[in-house]
């Protein structure tokens, strides 16, 4: 309380928690410390002769709330590991801010949030919510320091408070598609802080998918968990070399990923929809679509693909083999996109049929055997052999 006998965030925080479940603990300790990043993204700008260089706090603090995040929403074998880099690199975070404690603040209070909120992820319902109120309290406090007077900073713990509130109402399942902040309590100087961070990373190669990660947090969109649990994982002889080596391992788990998510839009696509056997508009052929030349085409790339994904389950594929595959998917591409042109374009060509077809494959569809799949899954393989050995 405070000397008016008034309660005070704190205290309201600590009765909420003892309200609350052991995941919903986990979860308002996880966005405690996502909310208060832009505190060690302030120690970064003010210790960096370039912009964002990639000071060990500011990563240190970004794995942890990644991993912490990827916990929160995995059953998956690799828990345990995760839990293992988690407190790894939360143990990091309270060792880098010691070089800044002194002048920033905020520094420690971020550690030790990041700390708190990697401790809070445990199965003990009483060490949750010990650790999920340590996590929430301290990173009101970073955010706080970041404010230029005292009533800004308690403005800052009650709007903090407020959120987590609305994460103890919101159900687990659906708790990162919830932005993180509503607008009417969105600190201003944390705002900012996000936007002067978002402006020099931009210039950065090495933070580039970090500004992508936490602006999908920010608006309730989060990256595809799958690609956050293997950036999680990064070996952590990376994350001790520093962001630029982390962000050369994070571009080749991007890349593979594409080829996967690629891959598997285009066997989605054989599935659902196999052939067009009707025209575009009103003018439906009756005979079958499938002859010699698109029947041919289609077992290529349907070969090819099946191939790929053999590669795909090796932790790491031969080179060779992918770029045969890769000129396989090339040579299919071509023979069905002339079989296209001649079946369908020299046919009809009209403005309604060219428009219906742009419509088709900007939708991601088929669309006579799946060209704009193939069309991306080309691109995505192209990218990632560079990486391949």
């Amino acid at each position: 309380m405070d000397k008016t006998g008034k309660l005070v965030p704190e205290d309201q925080l600590e009765t909420l928690l003892n309200t609350l479940d052991s995941q919903t603990c986990q979860i308002i300790a996880v966005r405690a410390v996502l909310r208060s990043i832009p505190a060690a993204m302030s120690v970064a700008s003010h210790n960096s002769g370039r912009g964002v260089t990639g000071t060990r706090l500011l990563l240190s603090c970004m794995r942890t709330a990644l991993t912490a995040s990827v916990i929160s929403q995995s059953s998956s074998a690799d828990v345990k590991k995760l839990r293992t880099a988690a407190k790894t690199a939360a143990n990091d975070c309270s060792e880098a801010a010691e070089e800044y404690s002194a002048p920033y603040p905020e520094a420690r209070a971020s550690a030790r949030t990041a700390l708190s909120a990697s401790s809070a992820l445990t199965t003990s319902l009483s060490y949750s919510r010990n650790a999920g109120f340590q996590a929430a309290n301290t990173a009101m406090t970073a955010a706080g320091k970041l404010a230029d007077d005292e009533t800004t900073a308690n403005d800052t713990r009650l709007a903090f408070y407020a959120e987590y509130t609305n994460d103890a109402a919101t159900p687990v399942s659906s708790a990162f598609q919830t932005p993180l902040w509503r607008p009417e309590n969105y600190p201003a100087h944390l705002s900012d802080q996000w936007e002067r961070f978002e402006a020099e990373a931009g210039q950065d190669s090495s933070w580039l998918f970090w500004v992508d990660w936490y602006r999908g947090l920010l608006n309730g969109q989060p990256l595809d968990w799958e690609l956050q649990r293997r950036v999680a994982l990064i070996r952590e002889s990376a994350w001790q070399a520093g962001p630029d080596t982390v962000a050369a391992e994070i571009k080749q788990i991007q890349a593979r990923w594409k080829v996967e998510t690629a891959l598997a839009e285009l066997k989605n696509s054989f599935r659902e929809q196999h052939f067009v056997r009707h025209g575009i508009g009103e003018n439906n052929p009756n005979e079958s679509i499938e002859d010699e030349r698109s029947s041919g085409s289609i077992t290529l790339i349907w070969e090819a693909a099946e191939e790929l994904s053999e590669e795909l389950e090796k932790e790491n594929p031969k080179r060779e083999r992918v770029e045969r595959i890769f000129e396989q998917l090339k040579a299919a591409y071509s023979a069905f996109t002339d079989w296209t042109v001649t079946k369908w374009i020299g046919r009809k060509a009209d403005l309604a049929v060219d428009t219906a077809i742009e419509t088709a494959i900007k939708q991601g569809g088929l669309w006579v055997g799946g060209y704009y799949a193939l069309d991306k899954l080309i691109k995505a393989v192209e990218e990632w052999l560079p990486f391949l050995s």
